[in-house]
């Protein structure tokens, strides 16, 4: 059995406005999960690894904070995300 295909909003709002408007509604209250990560230097990604972890990618051994260890992965490998 094939999914029906997708409708746009616009024929939505003709077939029943009510249920349009409800529906848009309700998305401002629905969770929306983030898109996956593109890479493994994404600084959203990088956040969760340990100092120590991105210390090695930073290719230092200066004791610096996570933030300036995340900037220095970025500056060395380029701005890819």
């Amino acid at each position: 059995m094939k999914p029906a295909p997708p409708v746009t909003k616009i024929r939505d709002m003709k077939k029943n406005p009510f249920n349009f408007i409800l529906d848009q509604l309700g998305a401002l209250f629905t969770y929306q999960t983030p898109k996956p990560f593109n890479n493994e230097l994404d600084p959203r990604y990088l956040k969760f690894h340990t100092n120590r972890t991105l210390m090695k990618l930073a290719q230092t051994k200066s004791h610096l904070s996570k933030k300036k260890l995340i900037d220095k992965i970025i500056l060395i490998n380029g701005d890819n995300h």
